[in-house]
């Protein structure tokens, strides 16, 4: 494997240099603790909440929150150790979508410990990935949620593509792993939902990029340790425009499975057939064009604008096809206006967190979605890219790695609520199929298999088809937001 991108890198670069100063140099301002990093110029800041701390956040187990400090960007993570046995637990990052979503809104609506309790509190979350997983969640990239950058009013300064954000994450990762040494060796496990189908694919590959570099090195003493990524999940992930834009359609002009009546009425049905050929036209010259950015960025206006604003205009979600007279976020799930208050308040973002101080003054609230890295990630072709590419070579990886004694797999695992619309069950799986690797036709002829359990209306839990290295789940009266 090549890696042309790491030696442009300070904190990979650094890692080939022996060290002179010996252990961890650490520093304190205010609450947080600021940990050097031994490989680079980089650092990160950590403070730690004990589990009996509920006022923050009623998760019944230690946590941590902080920034790492990345050449001029600093991403926000809060980490949550797992209840019980954390040691012998999985390391998991958790990722929103967007692009520009803050992975807070993960932490506080779907699977994190503690749950949004009006806008002052929180609550206990029985059923939360914390049972089984140490999760970090991570806002990125830089400028989302409570991360930032350094030149804040440089809009160049912020990230416009996976192929540059996902180094960073890598970064946060090594970071993390000074600041938290005991979690080093853990199996890493990279989940999210949405455009995460984007995002992680990328970090993944990078991860790996990364790790053959250091195994290249001249003196394996002076690098630092591999990262030991062990699978990918994503929940309705994002992963091949062409298929999944054309797929809207499809599923929403028709009744669908027997189950619904069509999302879309004739008049705005009609409208998206005059568009939906020209928009997979201009989406798939993107995938077969190598992923340019400049032939990427060209389905903004048609697909975006005159295809996708069909969806968004209507009354009714494209994110959960059972919700009506809701056209945005905010009106079909109306409590997510309640996080925004509880950590946009003084308490948390000054008192608790240390917001405003710990950025410069560069954050002075929270943001579910940042519009300026929507904005970024729109014009360089990044949101239309494809995630087909990473996704073969990460799963020819693994393939390899199954008949290896000296590399592991990292499997894949896609599961898809089927009421969602936008990132559909029917377009995910045709993006899957897009994939050329060594298990693409064992997968096509895989039967599906029903989940054992019954949904919440009585019916069949879902079902389930796999092959080595990948498994895809479809989840029965679940949305974009099935975790």
């Amino acid at each position: 494997m090549a890696f042309p991108r790491w030696p442009t890198r300070i904190f990979a670069c650094a890692a080939l240099a022996k060290q002179a100063v010996q252990g961890v140099t650490t520093t304190t301002t205010g609450g947080y603790k600021t940990i050097a990093s031994r490989f680079s110029d980089n650092a990160i800041r950590v403070k730690s909440w004990s589990a009996d701390d509920a006022l923050l956040c009623d998760g019944g187990a230690t946590h941590h929150t902080g920034w790492a400090d990345i050449n001029g960007r600093h991403l926000f993570f809060w980490f949550h150790e797992a209840r019980k046995n954390k040691h012998d637990a999985p390391l998991m990052i958790w990722l929103q979508g967007g692009p520009g979503g803050s992975s807070l809104h993960g932490m506080l609506y779907e699977n994190g410990p503690c749950l949004r309790d009006g806008a002052n509190g929180t609550r206990f979350n029985p059923y939360s990935w914390t049972e089984q997983f140490n999760i970090i969640y991570l806002d990125q990239p830089a400028g989302v949620g409570f991360s930032y950058v350094d030149k804040d009013a440089d809009d160049a300064s912020y990230p416009s593509r996976v192929e540059d954000s996902s180094l960073d994450a890598v970064a946060l990762v090594r970071l993390f792993y000074e600041a938290f040494p005991e979690f080093s060796h853990t199996d890493l496990h990279l989940s999210g939902e949405s455009y995460a189908g984007r995002y992680i694919p990328g970090i993944a590959s990078a991860i790996l990029e990364y790790n053959d570099f250091l195994a290249s090195a001249p003196d394996p003493e002076a690098v630092a340790s591999t990262i030991p990524l062990r699978s990918l999940m994503m929940g309705n992930p994002w992963i091949s425009p062409a298929e999944q834009l054309s797929s809207m359609y499809d599923v929403s002009c028709f009744p669908y499975r027997d189950k619904y009546e069509p999302h879309l009425g004739p008049e705005d049905c009609a409208k998206a057939l005059k568009v939906v050929d020209r928009c997979d036209a201009v989406a798939r010259a993107c995938a077969i064009g190598k992923n340019d950015p400049v032939l990427c960025a060209q389905p903004k206006t048609l697909c975006q604008d005159e295809f996708i604003g069909i969806f968004a205009n209507v009354t009714r979600s494209y994110y959960d096809r059972r919700l009506r007279n809701c056209p945005g976020p905010q009106n079909c799930y109306p409590d997510i206006d309640q996080m925004v208050g509880f950590l946009s308040s003084d308490k948390v973002m000054r008192e608790y967190l240390e917001v405003p101080t710990q950025t410069g003054g560069r954050k002075k609230r929270w943001d579910m979605s940042s519009s300026l890295i929507e904005r970024r990630y729109f014009e360089s072709g990044d949101f239309y890219t494809p995630s087909i590419r990473d996704l073969k070579n990460i799963l020819d990886y693994s393939k390899k790695s199954s008949r290896s004694k000296h590399q592991r797999a990292v499997d894949v695992l896609v599961y898809v609520g089927t009421t969602d619309i936008i990132c559909n069950a029917d377009g995910v799986l045709e993006g899957l199929r897009q994939i050329s690797w060594d298990g693409r036709t064992s997968f096509r002829a895989t039967p599906w298999r029903d989940l054992p359990w019954t949904s919440s209306s009585g019916t069949r839990g879902g079902r389930a088809k796999a092959t080595e290295g990948l498994w895809l789940v479809e989840i029965e009266d679940a949305g974009h937001m099935v975790c």
